[in-house]
């Protein structure tokens, strides 16, 4: 079908005024959410206006950058770098193909090839070292805000059949030939940098199904799984799925229908039916269980978002899923970030909590690195992330608890730390 492409860009451009529906990563969020506030830090009466420290200036993105040194890094001496290592020759190698991002990078990525050329033993020292040579930590933080949040993510492991059953009733959904996908931006370079996502309709793009109306239509699954566990994988983006004959495969997300996101464990709080603060994976799966079928999908139906799914094979058991980098994702080294502040590839020096069992809700102090690798809708903003965790059952139940506040430094290559200084 030929469309004319004037008509197409206002017909998006008034799609996007009235539905504003974007397209964008799985959510990859825990269920409830808490942003952290700072008081600005209170001057002591031995500081004199003549004493006070230069005000930091903030960047064109209204985050402030502030260069430090690997000594002033809490726990980097003690620090193991390894995983986070071999996560960033992942992200190399994509930086590698993408030219227009390279610049700055060349010299790190090739540094690390030659590190792991002449070595297979990942030596905690060495790799310490490449990182203290090849980047420039810089403190993030807003106004009057240091501290951020760091969720966690995982990927479900799920039992599934090639054929609906009584326990396997929910189908995992390829992505639908109607679906439609419009990049504003492609149309027209000053239209905004928008994916629309809806149906052909009359010649007109329309708003997809809801979660509700697509469950009513008859179409062809990669599998059946139950119910519960269908939802939970829409929500991590991708899973191991294991057919009741054998055979294991990946569900990778391939898309989903357009729709904002409304968190169930959020609506569960707002109807008294679980604690704020407690609302885990594992807490709505108990609640679910015990409300029944009907109920439980009554309330899986208020979150009109739903995901589609792509069946691959696993070639590495260790790995998890791509991330919107397209890297296979390390487990603890893997983070989603905003990319409209922290370019994939990018490593990132955290210091937060993190839990060492399902019941372990406060955390225990962590100071880890960890490389841009992956985005989620519900990621948004300079300081908050969501790690992964992994894959399975044991992964999922302490990434459903992982919500603690975090402070952030980012590495940048020192090529572009230079240039930095010379345009600041």
């Amino acid at each position: 079908m030929r469309v004319n492409k004037k008509a197409l860009i206002l017909m998006a451009v008034l799609v996007l005024a009235s539905c504003a529906t974007t397209i964008a990563a799985p959510e990859k969020e825990t269920i409830v959410k808490t942003e952290i506030v700072l008081e600005p830090k209170a001057v002591t009466p031995e500081q004199t206006v003549d004493s006070a420290p230069e005000p930091l200036t903030a960047d064109e993105d209204g985050v402030f950058r502030q260069k430090t040194t690997f000594v002033e890094l809490p726990g980097w001496a003690s620090g193991d770098s390894r995983a986070a290592f071999q996560a960033f020759l992942g992200s190399c190698k994509k930086i590698y193909q993408q030219s227009r991002e390279k610049e700055g990078w060349e010299e790190p990525c090739t540094k690390a090839q030659q590190i792991l050329a002449k070595t297979q033993e990942q030596n905690i020292e060495i790799i310490r070292k490449f990182f203290e040579d090849e980047f420039t930590p810089y403190a993030l933080s807003l106004a009057q805000k240091n501290t951020g949040l760091l969720t966690a993510y995982y990927e479900p492991e799920l039992q599934v059949s090639f054929i609906k059953t009584e326990v396997f009733s929910e189908p995992i959904l390829p992505r639908p030939d109607d679906l439609v996908s419009v990049s504003l931006r492609r149309l027209d370079s000053s239209l905004p940098d928008k994916i629309l996502v809806g149906r052909v309709l009359n010649g007109m793009l329309e708003p997809y199904f809801k979660r509700e109306e697509i469950r009513s239509i008859d179409r062809p699954a990669l599998a059946w799984g139950r119910p519960i566990d269908v939802f939970f994988l829409q929500i991590q983006g991708s899973g191991r799925i294991k057919y009741t004959s054998g055979e294991t495969a990946r569900a990778a997300f391939s898309g989903h229908n357009g729709r904002k996101y409304h968190s169930i464990g959020r609506e569960l709080v707002s109807r008294g039916e679980l604690e704020k603060g407690r609302a885990s994976k594992s807490a709505i799966e108990n609640w679910m269980n015990k409300a029944g079928v009907a109920a439980a999908q009554e309330l899986m139906n208020v979150n009109p978002r739903y995901v589609f799914f792509q069946k691959q094979p696993i070639n590495n058991p260790k790995t998890g899923p791509n991330g919107t980098q397209g890297v296979a994702l390390t487990a603890k080294a893997s983070l989603a970030v905003d990319p409209a502040f922290h370019p994939f590839g990018t490593p990132v020096w955290i210091e937060t909590r993190l839990p060492e069992s399902e019941k372990d809700w406060k955390g225990q102090p962590v100071q880890l690195l960890l490389i841009a690798q992956d985005s989620g809708g519900a990621i948004k903003g300079a300081l908050r992330g969501d790690l992964f965790y992994g894959s399975g059952a044991a992964a999922g139940k302490l990434a459903g608890i992982q919500k603690h506040p975090a402070k952030w430094w980012v590495l940048m290559p020192n090529h572009l730390s230079r240039l930095r200084d010379t345009t600041s």
